[in-house]
């Protein structure tokens, strides 16, 4: 993904991804920020979060260094929604024949 041109210290990347995760309970989800430039991708940034603990809605994501420490006034904000599919897994409600809930 790329940011829009000549954004500066606050690039927009306006950008979306769909993807199918099959068992949410052992995802992660890693974000990595990198200057993109003529010798090559300058490290950043990144933060890596639990899937069941990214919830819906915006949220402003702080950047660590490579070995996990805080970086200062580094963060990104992003727009997080799941599918009809990812909210019935995540509630754990599943119907019999007779349309009643069941454990």
């Amino acid at each position: 993904m790329a940011s829009q041109p000549t954004n500066g210290d606050n690039p927009i990347f306006d950008e979306s991804f769909e993807f199918q995760i099959n068992l949410p309970e052992l995802a992660m989800v890693r974000f990595v920020v990198l200057d993109d430039d003529f010798i090559g991708d300058e490290f950043i940034g990144q933060y890596t979060i639990p899937l069941e603990c990214l919830q819906p809605g915006y949220r402003h994501v702080p950047l660590q260094s490579l070995t996990g420490e805080d970086l200062p006034h580094a963060k990104f904000r992003l727009y997080v929604r799941y599918g009809e599919e990812r909210m019935k897994l995540g509630k754990r409600v599943i119907r019999n024949e007779r349309g009643k809930k069941s454990k």
